[in-house]
């Protein structure tokens, strides 16, 4: 897929735009649905504020990122949209460096418990 992004931060006075193509590949597993994808985005930040820190203005104009990300899913909810049991779970690992001018690691981790303790109410 190939995506583009352009957002104003408000709350932190500056403008990012960024565009590139992405690669996924899924599968399933006993754990869950694994994510793998290849990432390049080019990225510009502008329009800074008079307020923003330095260490933000210092990463100001054009870089490019290639990374790959891999993600696993575990969802156990009833229902996707009004559960009332069940877990969903989503843990990413990404590693940027592979070309482009940006180097860094990432592991985020998200989670959801639904259970009922009061009939109707979760």
């Amino acid at each position: 897929s190939f995506g583009t992004t352009s957002y104003k931060q408000p709350s932190c006075g500056f403008e990012e735009y960024t565009v590139g193509p992405k690669l996924d590949i899924q599968c399933p597993s006993i754990y869950g649905t694994h994510t793998l994808s290849w990432l390049c985005d080019w990225r510009q930040l502008f329009g800074f504020d008079n307020n923003v820190p330095m260490g933000i203005r210092l990463d100001a104009g054009h870089s490019l990122k290639s990374s790959i990300k891999h993600i696993l899913e575990t969802d156990t909810r009833d229902n996707p949209l009004l559960p009332h049991d069940g877990y969903h779970t989503r843990i990413s690992q990404e590693i940027a460096g592979l070309g482009g001018d940006v180097i860094f690691s990432k592991v985020e981790f998200q989670t959801e418990v639904y259970k009922e303790i009061i009939p109707n109410w979760v």
